[in-house]
């Protein structure tokens, strides 16, 4: 199934790399939000269906983000995304009511794969809320009808319930004269059938307070000076995703992404390594 989406991330690289991922399996992109406060804006006028929040942003960070768009929509679906394994993060975002979670970079395949999982229960769920109360909606029309149909067929039940009471009885008499002093049988009593129970009890749907299975990653952070400013580098490797990326943040809390695949990066690293031993012969 496809459903509508909004993207929110300070990075305008990610944001496109997540919508592009969705269109690949027809999901529509209604919306993208540079920060958790533009987010809270456009989820009022837009009413998407999922929500895929960033972490880290400027003015609203997304844990403050999730907490205020459950305000406006309590059964909003809201999943994060995180580029590092911010494990204390991850987990207080989902307390504050985020379904699921993914790590950047996007790849279509796990990215559909965690909507599935996370966000479509949730989905489905709302669907036959809606579902039923329209059904209802359109039985009021004729309940009154309904009503006296079921009066007539209960005073039926009745009236046949006393011939049989009197047949029964009538039948009493006739055996013990028959018999004796024979017992009279209990009524026999009936047991609730299991197709039965299990259609009044269905199985619940998975509630906000799941278990969310945690993915390993290797992260380095450090700071350096870039032409006479001082900017923060992280570099991230997620355990069995076969790929890396490379954060930088400057002063002004602006965020860039570079994402790699693992033999592209380890291809770049040969190539580099080469180079700088070229040069150092040449000298």
């Amino acid at each position: 199934m496809s459903y509508t989406f909004l993207v929110v991330d300070d990075t305008s690289f990610m944001r496109k790399m997540a919508a592009d991922c969705l269109k690949q399996y027809g999901h529509t992109v209604a919306g993208e939000a540079v920060n958790g406060k533009e987010a809270v804006h456009k989820y009022k006028t837009l009413q998407p269906q999922v929500v895929m929040m960033d972490l880290t942003m400027p003015e609203m960070n997304g844990i403050e983000a999730i907490k205020e768009i459950l305000k406006i929509d309590a059964e909003a679906v809201i999943l994060v995304c995180s580029a590092s394994n911010q494990k204390d993060m991850i987990q207080e975002a989902l307390d504050a009511g985020a379904v699921g979670y993914l790590m950047k970079p996007f790849k279509p395949d796990y990215m559909n794969e965690i909507i599935k999982k996370y966000a479509e229960p949730h989905l489905k769920s709302a669907e036959a809320e809606i579902s039923e109360t329209a059904a209802s909606s359109n039985t009021n029309e004729t309940e009154e009808v309904i009503s006296e149909i079921a009066a007539a067929v209960e005073t039926m039940k009745e009236e046949k319930e006393e011939v049989e009471t009197e047949a029964a009885a009538r039948e009493t008499v006739a055996q013990t004269k028959e018999e004796g002093t024979r017992p009279v049988g209990q009524p026999e009593t009936y047991k609730a059938s299991p197709e039965r129970v299990n259609e009044q009890n269905p199985k619940p749907a998975p509630t906000r307070n799941s278990k969310i299975k945690f993915l390993t990653s290797y992260m380095c952070n450090w700071e350096e000076e870039v032409q006479g400013e001082t900017k923060s580098f992280a570099f991230t490797y997620t355990e069995n995703d076969q790929n890396v990326c490379l954060e930088m943040i400057d002063a002004s809390n602006e965020k860039q992404s570079i994402p790699l695949s693992l033999d592209g990066f380890r291809d770049l690293h040969g190539w580099l390594e080469q180079r700088l031993e070229e040069g150092k012969n040449m000298r």
